[in-house]
């Protein structure tokens, strides 16, 4: 049965726990098993990065959903809230009802029927709070507040607060976080710029100049 960007995302998570295995090295082996679509790939890889750069902050959310702790949740079922989760915090034109549903699917499928009735009982409760009613992460310090936030270790927020203070500290982990922006430099012998731009733009793709670089 073919495996959606979803299911490849959940396999690659699975490895990486299981095996101890390099991110890259664990998602790439899949994607080349699963042979998915550029599309759902590009999905598959946005899913499994994404939940990686928030794990803390996933946890975070499915401990204030859960009366049971993370740390006693079968692993598998735990990975699958995490994939929902991201989904439903960071990918919001991703409908609710389809990252609930296929969550649930894949708790039948990777665990039991008990565990697909779990995975829907939290995520349902977290999508009627969502976007605004989500709870405020907290912490008895900043840093504890900051390392669940942005999920970077708490040695490493230390070394930031000490070097930049704690505003600075979280400008640099947010910036941390932020989707990469992809830049590109022109073949001048063959175009320029501003006409690579605009074929760009019409194909729908959200393009602009370098705010210091010409080409």
């Amino acid at each position: 049965m073919p495996v959606n960007a979803r299911e490849a995302a959940l396999k690659a998570l699975i490895r990486v726990r299981r095996n101890g295995a390099w991110s890259d090295a664990a998602l790439n082996s899949v994607l080349i098993k699963e042979n998915l679509d550029e599309r759902d790939a590009a999905l598959s890889a946005r899913l499994f990065y994404g939940v990686g750069q928030n794990l803390a902050l996933c946890d975070y959310y499915i401990s204030a959903f859960s009366s049971v702790k993370t740390a006693k949740m079968e692993p598998q079922v735990l990975d699958i809230l995490r994939l929902c989760v991201y989904q439903l915090v960071f990918m919001s034109k991703i409908p609710v009802n389809a990252a609930v549903n296929e969550g649930v699917e894949l708790a039948k499928k990777y665990s039991n029927p008990r565990a697909a009735g779990f995975v829907n009982a939290i995520l349902r409760k977290m999508a009627v709070k969502l976007p605004e009613q989500l709870p405020a992460v907290t912490g008895a310090t900043p840093r504890e507040r900051l390392s669940v936030q942005y999920s970077h270790p708490a040695w490493l927020v230390d070394a930031f607060i000490e070097r930049l203070g704690e505003e600075g500290a979280e400008a640099l982990l947010k910036a941390n976080n932020a989707e990469a922006v992809m830049t590109a430099r022109v073949n001048t012998l063959k175009t320029d710029a501003r006409t690579l731009i605009s074929s760009l733009q019409k194909e729908q793709a959200d393009a602009s100049m370098h705010s210091w670089l010409p080409d």
